[in-house]
């Protein structure tokens, strides 16, 4: 990320700050936040184990097709697979991305979770009606003094198919840096 040329995140809010690299078929971004909310809490939001949490969200993002996040498989306590399914604007293909997530504590204070682009069974590439997205995220949570949980992400996501890039850049962004859509 240090060697692209990048610009300032515009997130919408002064909660989340960060820095983008725009321009090719791959948009990459690099945003901090903190979070009111203890660090393990913030590990189970990432790792969905709160699915009526998601399902309340996911009712008013229109971008969502379905109910959000559909767990394909969960490995172990520190593994998942996930697949989303997101509306594009017409006449463009809907997109789906399915995502492996592993999380790990580093030490009391801080974790790392990384979200990666894979194939499953359970969510076979030969749907027409949608494009599978490719997407690389990875958090570094910290628990604060106060019970906040600062949070650093690096992602990177490519929409795949023919795409004008105005719109990759404003659906890309704000789904890795987690804000809304600009």
């Amino acid at each position: 990320f240090e060697r692209m040329k990048h610009e300032k995140l515009k997130t919408g809010t002064k909660l989340v700050k960060g820095e983008v690299s725009v321009g090719g078929d791959t948009v990459v971004a690099l945003s901090m936040a903190t979070i009111n909310a203890p660090v393990k809490n913030v590990v189970a939001y990432l790792l969905y184990h709160n699915p009526r949490y998601h399902t309340v969200l996911n009712v008013e993002d229109p971008g969502i097709i379905g109910t959000g996040v559909q767990i394909l498989e969960r490995t172990s306590a520190h593994h998942l697979v996930s697949s989303t399914r997101f509306n594009t604007p017409t006449p463009l293909t809907n997109r789906e991305v399915v995502a492996s997530t592993i999380w790990r504590k580093d030490n009391e204070e801080k974790f790392s979770v990384v979200t990666f682009s894979c194939e499953h069974e359970g969510c076979p590439l030969d749907n027409s009606n949608f494009v599978r997205v490719v997407v690389t995220r990875a958090f570094k949570l910290k628990q604060n003094t106060d019970n906040t949980t600062s949070v650093e992400v690096v992602g990177s996501l490519n929409l795949m198919g023919v795409i004008p890039r105005w719109i990759n850049d404003a659906l890309t962004v704000p789904q890795l840096a987690g804000t809304p859509l600009n």
